[in-house]
C-alpha cells in the first residue's frame, strides 16, 4: 500500500516549492542573531527559551505554508537518517526525504529551541533545499 504523504509530496508541482527554492541565498547565510532584549519576557524577566530569529521564524511559517511538514513519524526518521550528524546522507534524499528532514527540524524545534537555527548555521538547511533543487530539476542559479 503506498504511503499517502509520500504519494501527495511526489505529486506537487516543481512550483509549489519554488517559495523554499527562492530562500537559498538565505539559507547560505546565518540567521540574524537574536537582540538582546527578546531572551526578556515583557515584564523583564528572563526567558528559558529565546524567541527564533525573524529569519527562522518566517522558514518554519513557509514551510507550514507549503505543507511539507509532515505527520509521518519524524522521530523515527531521524534515526534511521542521522542526517544531522552525517549531512552527506542528504545527498541521497528523495523528495520526500527532505520533507521528512526539514519536518523533523521544524517540528523537533518546538521541543528543542534552536535546532531550526542551530541547522541553518550548520548548512544543513541549505544542503536540503539544494538537494530538492536538484531532485525537481530547477536551474542552479539561486
Amino acid at each position: 500500500m503506498a504511503d499517502p504523504e509520500r504519494t501527495r509530496i511526489k505529486a506537487l508541482p516543481i512550483a509549489h516549492f519554488q517559495p523554499l527554492l527562492d530562500l537559498l541565498p538565505d539559507l547560505r547565510r546565518p540567521p540574524t542573531p537574536v537582540a538582546k532584549d527578546r531572551y526578556r519576557n515583557p515584564d523583564g524577566t528572563l526567558m528559558l527559551a529565546p524567541s527564533n530569529a525573524d529569519e527562522v521564524d518566517r522558514f518554519i511559517a513557509l514551510c507550514y505554508t507549503l505543507d511539507i511538514v509532515l505527520t509521518d513519524d519524524w522521530n523515527a526518521f531521524v534515526k534511521a537518517h542521522p542526517f544531522d550528524r552525517t549531512p552527506a546522507l542528504i545527498d541521497g534524499f528523495d523528495r520526500h526525504q527532505c520533507c521528512m528532514a526539514i519536518t523533523a527540524l521544524v517540528r523537533g524545534d518546538r521541543f528543542t529551541s534552536g535546532l531550526v537555527e542551530d541547522a541553518w548555521q550548520q548548512g544543513t538547511l541549505a544542503r536540503l533545499v539544494e538537494r530538492l533543487r536538484s531532485i525537481l530539476g530547477t536551474p542552479t542559479g539561486s
